[in-house]
């Protein structure tokens, strides 16, 4: 350790610290404790049992994991999962695991491979309590650990490696309990520090932090008796000290002190036989925990509440416990977890099963975290980490315990909060309150339908007084399901036509029943009956019209057919249609029309229908006007089997690609039809693919989709929760695809990718990669991401699910890399997470480099210049002498010509007149 920081040790000198306000940032800091679960004045009622099955997820060492033996788990801070586990330190992103091994060559790697517990503190730093090899503090800017271990000839070490518990304390402290009393780690970041220095990690560490560890003896071996360790006040914590409550007060030594003492009104139940504690401190309320009840006491009423243990033959000794943000507490045993709702004082037990098909019966759940999008993370004991939705029980999914039906159809709802649906052979009963088929009446049970028995498809109603009436095909039936007794009222024979026939209960008690061209209405319970036939031409069409749905409207009913939609008046019983024609490029065409539904807001003047292969539309009954929303606009798929509309006007359709919910809207100002979200199998559906004809909503608003594994049930509100933004973080930063360390040299890393503000590239750093995440986990492949750089560019860049930017040859100067990303419901962190790029210039590219090629262009220009006037000018002097020369040459020359002419005059004036004249012209 000399050398990595300073650590002052001192014995009897304890420090004073901050009244204790949480050890973390993290709202959902974990502490596992010792556990048995248990309760008293007021019982808690078994509320429920669920299986944890194929709606789970394994994470083992396929995916990353460094080990299936997962000791604990933890959220920090910025949202990473971190996980001990027995071979290694694991870090979390949603995509990728970091993990952290032990290398003998590295003095900064982790001192063990096994830890048993992990903290972070206000600098976000992570602690680790390891298997008896000391402590180990993870200095997360620095991607490097420091090590606390028991040394006797160091006087600046631990007292003990065998730590028997960690906590946290204050803002500044971790206290730790050790066979030789407690020891206190004291630790203060200098916040003076430059944050770039161009010095080692060593000095780096040295200068940035300072620790301090106090000794406080504890005589027999006491700390090593107390449990689950809880801070409290300014000096203190609380602990369990032979199953009772006690103040661990430090002065000289360790003192304890019965909390009764401190507390007179603390109910005497809770004074003995405790097995753990818990301290909500958000609503400063305590729970302790003996082999008979669960007590909850508040600090400020004093106020004693017992919870009962709804499951006495569980042994609940020893497991790990969690108080969620809402003040419930979890905890873990075996294969189970268990949940106590403290405000409704009911109590659920989640069993682990068949999670991803593989049987997890029996396993351990070694560890357990609620993160803070509400998902459980399991650690199991050898089997990897599960991760589980418990959003996906919101969709409840039924199917009949002996599997003899996967497929389900029509839904109707009947008496006694039951509902009753058609699969396979069967009608079965289903329990809207167990969410489960109950019972069944068997189709060979009544007299044969045509179907030979198997009923899929086929139309089911109930009427006001519980009797069902069945479509089957070619047959219609009037079924007392109560006494298990059938009426077949007529057959295929009678009207010529096989194939589905769709049935309405009406509002005034009558049956609606449809078959290819008549509409018969039954007066129950006479079962006489009116036939209307459908007018020829609505159905003469190439292929005959097959009526697909039925619903009423005020004094119309509605058809969905091959061919459109046809409306009958059932007081006129005149018949309309809603634009079929094929030709009419605004109206419906020659389409399937699968459900129908009038609007929820707005039923006299609008319908919607769910069509095969074109989506879904809403037609003005006013004006025959028809907008349609297909895959196009949004849409997962464009045949749409179902529509529900819940309290609020939400319209809840089901595809071949799940369910989705859609807001319509009415103003010129707002869209007139938008997606709210979709859900798939991820999401907790039976399947992707549901059936036609096969929804239903309850009087409570229980919504019910049938597909071709079981039937979903839901209510609207609860699968539509709000989820917070997911943290953003960079993960990691590549030049050329490498990863950039973290060092002193100018081609590294001053900070570790996540903790870095700024970042600067040398000139030859041309290609830049940076990879980030969202850390939001419940379905981290559908998270998007959208960047910009400004510099470059101020358009932002759709990324989709694509966790990397990349960057080639940027020009010097500075830029602001911002990655913004969402959820996989939609929910975006508009802030993000911004990163300052310095590109430094080459030196050719650099200001005192142009100026000095500014000045060399200008010498040499100059210089150029000053040759050629010098040149010119020796030009001219050397045709100045010519001119001189000449000049005197012609003007000799000339005189000499003049006198040679006088002399030649004078000649010749006596002997050669003629010549006289010419000669003086000459001279």
């Amino acid at each position: 350790m000399p050398g990595h920081f300073t650590i002052v040790t001192t014995n009897y000198s304890p420090k004073k610290t901050n009244v204790y306000a949480g050890s973390m940032r993290s709202p959902l800091r974990i502490m596992f404790y010792h556990l048995l679960l248990i309760s008293r004045n007021t019982y808690v009622q078994s509320d429920s049992t669920s299986i944890i099955g194929d709606k789970g997820v394994v994470i083992s060492s396929s995916e990353g994991l460094s080990q299936g033996y997962i000791f604990f788990i933890f959220q920090d801070s910025y949202g990473f999962i971190w996980l001990s586990t027995k071979e290694a330190l694991n870090r979390y992103d949603g995509y990728d695991f970091k993990v952290f091994r032990n290398n003998p060559e590295d003095k900064h790697s982790i001192g063990a491979n096994e830890s048993i517990e992990i903290l972070e503190d206000k600098y976000t730093n992570i602690w680790l309590n390891t298997m008896n090899k000391g402590i180990e503090c993870y200095i997360r800017e620095l991607d490097v650990f420091l090590h606390f271990k028991e040394d006797s000839s160091d006087d600046k070490a631990i007292s003990s490696n065998d730590i028997h518990w960690m906590a946290p304390h204050g803002e500044d402290e971790i206290w730790l309990g050790t066979n030789q009393g407690i020891d206190v780690i004291h630790f203060q970041k200098n916040e003076n520090q430059s944050e770039y220095p161009k010095i080692s990690i060593e000095e780096r560490i040295a200068s940035s932090y300072s620790f301090e560890v106090t000794h406080y003896p504890a005589a027999n071996n006491i700390t090593h008796e107390i449990m689950s360790i809880q801070p409290f006040g300014k000096n203190d914590m609380v602990g369990i000290y032979h199953g009772a409550p006690h103040l661990l007060k430090l002065s000289k030594t360790v003192e304890l002190v019965p909390l009764a003492d401190e507390w007179p009104q603390l109910d005497a139940a809770i004074q003995s036989d405790l097995r753990s504690i818990l301290y909500d401190n958000k609503r400063a309320r305590w729970y302790f925990v003996n082999p008979d009840s669960i007590y909850g006491w508040d600090l400020k009423t004093s106020v004693t509440t017992r919870f009962k243990n709804e499951f006495p033959d569980r042994a609940f000794a020893k497991r790990y416990t969690q108080i969620d943000m809402d003040g419930n507490i979890w905890m873990s045993f075996q294969h189970t977890i268990y949940y106590l709702n403290i405000s409704k004082k009911t109590f659920e037990q989640h069993i682990l099963e068949d999670i991803n098909s593989s049987n997890y019966t029996g396993k351990t759940a070694n560890s357990f975290l609620i993160d803070r999008s509400g998902l459980w993370w399991i650690g199991t004991a050898g089997y990897g980490l599960i991760k589980y939705n418990p959003d996906v029980q919101l969709f409840h999914h039924t199917v009949p315990p002996d599997n003899s039906a996967r497929s389900f159809y029509h839904i109707t709802m009947g008496e006694n909060n039951k509902a009753y649906v058609v699969g396979g052979k069967y009608i079965w009963q289903l329990d809207l309150d167990q969410k489960k088929l109950t019972d069944y009446l068997p189709a060979r049970g009544f007299e044969q339908p045509a179907s030979d028995g198997y009923l899929n498809g086929q139309a089911l109603i109930s009427d006001a007084v519980g009797n069902l009436w069945l479509a089957a095909s070619t047959e219609l039936y009037h079924i007392n399901y109560k006494e298990n007794k059938s009426k077949l009222l007529f057959t295929k024979n009678q009207y010529g036509y096989s194939g589905y026939t769709p049935i309405l209960y009406s509002k005034d008690g009558s049956v609606w029943y449809v078959n290819a061209i008549n509409i018969h209405h039954f007066t129950h319970p006479e079962f006489s009956h009116e036939v209307y036939t459908i007018p020829s031409k609505f159905r003469d069409w190439p292929d005959q019209p097959f009526v697909h749905t039925i619903i009423e409207n005020g004094d119309y009913l509605w058809l969905g057919t091959v061919a459109g939609i046809f409306g009958f008046h059932t007081q006129t019983h005149e018949w309309t249609t809603l634009a079929p024609e094929p030709d009419n490029p605004y109206g419906l065409g020659k389409t399937r029309v699968y459900a129908l539904l009038p609007d929820p807001l707005y039923p006299d003047q609008f319908l919607w229908a769910g069509l095969n292969g074109r989506g879904i539309c809403r037609i003005n009954l006013q004006t025959s006007e028809i907008l349609k929303f297909t895959s196009t606009d949004g849409l997962p798929n464009d045949v749409i089997y179902g529509i529900l509309s819940d309290d609020k006007g939400r319209l809840w359709i089901s595809s071949n690609q799940g369910i989705s919910c859609l807001q319509p809207g009415y103003n010129k100002d707002e869209p007139w039809l938008k997606i709210i979200r979709n859900f798939t199998t991820e999401d907790g559906l039976q399947n992707n693919e549901f059936n036609r004809y096969s929804h239903l909503i309850t009087p409570d608003g229980l919504m019910m989709f049938g597909g071709v594994n079981g039937i979903n049930s839901f209510y609207p509100d609860e699968v539509l929760k709000t989820n917070n933004a997911p943290s953003i973080a960079i993960t990691d930063i590549r030049i050329r695809n490498k990863s950039l360390h973290i060092g002193s040299d100018e081609d590294e890393l001053p900070l570790s990718p996540n903790m870095l503000s700024e970042l600067v590239l040398q000139p030859d750093q041309d290609m830049l990669t940076i990879q980030y995440t969202a850390l939001e986990f419940t379905n981290s492949r559908k998270n998007k991401f959208k960047y910009q750089l400004r510099g470059l560019s101020e358009e932002w860049i759709d990324a989709g699910f694509n966790r990397e930017a990349n960057f080639t040859k940027l020009d010097p100067g500075d830029y602001v890399f911002t990655v913004i990303g969402s959820d996989s419901e939609g929910v975006w962190n508009m802030t993000g997470r911004s990163l300052k790029i310095t590109v430094l210039p080459a030196w050719w590219q650099t200001w005192w480099f142009r100026m000095l090629s500014i000045l060399l262009f200008g010498s040499i220009v100059f210089g150029v210049y000053k040759y050629r006037i010098n040149q010119l000018k020796k030009i001219q002097l050397v045709r100045d002498g010519i001119a001189r020369d000449l000049h005197d040459e012609i003007g000799s020359t000339l005189s000499s010509i003049s006198l040679y002419s006088d002399l030649v005059r004078e000649r010749t004036e006596a002997d050669l007149p003629d010549v006289s004249p010419i000669a003086a012209q000459i001279s």
